[in-house]
């Protein structure tokens, strides 16, 4: 027995399993299609950009990284005082520059040229350098904001309030060019915005696709009919709508249907707090502070590494890039694959900056 109990202490405290354990299926409702999956012991062991002196914990993170731009927009919340009231910053880490640009903000978004953010009812539009370009006011005071271009190309607002002893949100659609109202509709705590419909995700038993053009749910989903309870984390690629859960699980889901297409648990099975999907792969971080990437073609974790100190609380990811925040309030950039980590160290080894602790951004070599 003593054997036992610590072979179980020493699995639950590492993510570097051997290819030959076998992941334990969850429960398998009616018509459910369950998996195993094969995890490498492969580690990211590469040369990573790090901000420091980040204000609050990360709560976002949306990657700018282009011709033009190479910035990450990080949203934040600071608990203050004995009521432990939530204040909210919006960050512009520039990595060209390895500055930090800090906004007082509600919430916020970008559409890759500008930044967009909620401060009181009025939406403030900044250039992401974060110089102020014009302010509307809304008369809403929203706690949720995105945007997003519709089928016929009209760039749209999407702002989401709670109003006061409601259990719902009021989602408001606004065109940009025209400031004006489309529609207004009640939905579920609103996650995220994918190809035109808002994801309800997160710590509730049912989970709601609404379509922004209609207003209507399309699609509801039983989030406890698996032993793996609420959704602790949610994102969404293509027509796949991918869930973490508190046990190390995690489902596959069509995002359209709301048929369940595969689940898998991670062997550690430690609290899934954040997820990113991008090229067939599946960002997943836990409370421990660890990463790992799960191949969607392959059914396969290819790389685990330890992350962060505290719970990872936001993932961002582009081609070449996983963007990481925590609640240890920092934000680390790590390259996807050696040719780029190359040349990433190569950017970093050519930097004059002195290192110092005053500093916003350091760079960290493993």
């Amino acid at each position: 027995m003593k054997i036992r109990k610590l072979f179980s202490l020493l699995l639950s405290t590492s993510l570097v399993c051997s290819a030959v354990n076998q992941i334990a299926a969850m429960d398998n409702p009616k018509n459910r299609k369950t998996t195993s999956i094969a995890v490498s012991n492969e580690s990211l062991n590469l040369p990573t950009k790090r901000f420091n002196g980040i204000e609050g914990e990360v709560t976002k993170l949306c990657p700018v990284i282009n011709h033009e731009h190479n910035k990450i927009i990080v949203s934040c919340t600071k608990k203050v005082g004995i009521l432990e009231d939530e204040i909210h910053f919006t960050h512009i880490l520039d990595l060209t520059n390895n500055t930090v640009k800090t906004l007082r903000t509600k919430c916020s978004c970008t559409d890759g040229t500008h930044l967009f953010s909620m401060m009181g009812s009025d939406l403030d539009t900044y250039d992401l350098i974060g110089e102020s370009k014009n302010s509307l006011e809304t008369n809403y005071y929203a706690t949720f904001l995105e945007f997003f271009t519709d089928a016929f190309g009209t760039p749209l607002f999407v702002l989401a309030s709670r109003p006061f002893l409601s259990p719902n949100y009021t989602v408001t659609l606004i065109n940009q060019n025209t400031k004006a109202k489309i529609q207004s509709f009640s939905a579920n705590h609103p996650d995220f915005i994918h190809q035109g419909l808002l994801v309800s995700a997160c710590k509730q038993d049912t989970i709601h696709i609404y379509e922004l053009k209609s207003g209507n749910i399309i699609t509801s989903i039983n989030a406890t009919q698996s032993r793996g309870g609420q959704a602790s984390a949610a994102c969404a690629s293509e027509n796949l709508l991918i869930t973490g859960h508190p046990n190390g699980g995690i489902q596959l889901w069509n995002i359209k249907t709301g048929d369940l297409i595969r689940c898998f648990q991670l062997p550690d099975k430690q609290t899934i707090t954040a997820l990113c999907a991008t090229n067939n792969q599946i960002i997943i971080a836990n409370k421990t502070g660890y990463i790992q990437i799960y191949d969607i073609k392959t059914n396969k974790i290819t790389q685990t590494f330890k992350g962060h100190e505290k719970a990872v609380s936001a993932l961002g990811a582009t081609k070449d890039l996983i963007i990481s925040g925590s609640n240890d309030k920092t934000v680390k950039i790590w390259p996807k694959n050696n040719a780029y980590a190359q040349k990433i160290y190569e950017i970093l080894k050519n930097n004059k900056r002195t290192k110092s602790e005053n500093d916003l951004a350091n760079f960290y070599f493993d």
